[in-house]
């Protein structure tokens, strides 16, 4: 199953989290979250977030951050060059249009394999 990680100025990721388990509540266990705080040194972070993928080292993940730019968004950039992700810079959100988690997930993951940030 694919994976989406929520990389998002605390409390934010979280917040969107719960959003998710209300239009997919059999998938939440898919979304993975990391909230940053503002103060947090952005190498811990990037360790934060490695430590969270690498219990899912064959899935496929779409990350999701807040702000283009900002912490999140930079970490995931270069969570891009360690492994083969996606990172969207645009806030969650879903037009389900009655497809499934996956299908949706999919979709931005297998859309473009060579192009790891979308903006």
């Amino acid at each position: 199953m694919s994976l989406i990680l929520v990389m998002a100025h605390a409390p934010l990721a979280s917040a969107l989290k719960q959003c998710v388990e209300h239009v997919f509540p059999d998938d939440a266990h898919a979304v993975l979250t990391l909230d940053v705080p503002a103060d947090e040194h952005p190498l811990h972070t990037l360790q934060s977030a490695r430590a969270l993928l690498s219990q899912h080292p064959q899935q496929p993940v779409l990350v999701l951050c807040d702000v283009l730019g900002a912490t999140p968004c930079n970490v995931a950039t270069q969570l891009a060059k360690d492994k083969p992700i996606r990172v969207c810079s645009t806030p969650l959100q879903f037009d389900r249009g009655g497809r499934k988690f996956d299908e949706l997930v999919n979709d931005f993951v297998l859309e473009d394999p060579g192009a790891n940030v979308i903006k």
